[in-house]
């Protein structure tokens, strides 16, 4: 499984925008087979997202949220973009 090991705030320009200029948008149900359900729970929680079935907006259904594929500093990535924020699991 993938884990969450920086974003971009965090991260060198540099290494962001190569990340992006190489990205593939993937499905939500992709990016959490990448990332695992552990990973998923910590997201809900993070950013408040209804968990299993409660009621409430999931992260699969927000539409400002996009997920994607890549490459950062030469791994294989997944990351996912929240509030023009990129979240990256290498």
């Amino acid at each position: 499984m993938k884990n969450l090991i920086t974003t971009c705030v965090e991260a060198k320009a540099k290494d962001i925008e190569e990340m992006v200029d190489d990205e593939n948008e993937i499905k939500y149900n992709t990016f959490i087979k990448e990332i695992g359900r552990e990973q998923l729970e910590n997201l809900n929680q993070t950013f408040g997202y209804a968990q299993r079935s409660e009621r409430g907006l999931k992260l699969k259904d927000d539409y400002a949220v996009s997920f994607h594929s890549s490459h950062y500093k030469g791994k294989p990535c997944v990351y996912m973009v929240h509030s023009a924020i990129e979240y990256v699991f290498v």
